[in-house]
């Protein structure tokens, strides 16, 4: 039974998890640099580079969404609950940003970041369409 002093944001499946979305983190982190050392000759900066953007855009798109979300009057409690998920959202697109850039740029194959760039412009499209008919629903 969920008690009345418990707040929506403290019943968010995804923050009671973050521990062990950091852990995830940790564990592909630990796995990317074993695999980027057994491929140092092949390595490509500009790659690098385009995966790591990949994600910065990424996590940009998010905060965009939070901004534009902000405009409507919220309370105490889904404010902290957008501020725990924007904590949440920042860890995991740098850490696809950093894991599509170094496993692209390891072995030096430029499709790995073409798929999470096409990724990201459906989530940007998405994104957009949402708050477009969430606008229109509320006026």
């Amino acid at each position: 039974m969920v008690d009345a002093r418990t707040s929506t944001a403290d019943q968010d499946p995804l923050w009671r998890k973050r521990w062990m979305l950091l852990a995830s983190m940790i564990t592909v982190f630990a796995a990317l640099v074993l695999f980027v050392s057994m491929h140092p000759a092949q390595w490509s900066w500009p790659l690098f580079v385009w995966g790591l953007a990949v994600g910065l855009v990424g996590l940009a798109l998010v905060a965009l969404i939070g901004i534009a979300l902000r405009g409507r009057a919220i309370t105490d409690d889904q404010r902290l609950l957008l501020r725990r998920r924007l904590i949440i959202y920042t860890c995991c697109w740098i850490a696809a940003g950093l894991t599509c850039g170094s496993i692209s740029a390891a072995i030096d194959q430029m499709w790995i970041d073409i798929v999470a760039t096409v990724y990201v412009a459906l989530i940007l499209s998405a994104g957009g369409v949402f708050i477009a008919r969430r606008r229109n629903s509320l006026k």
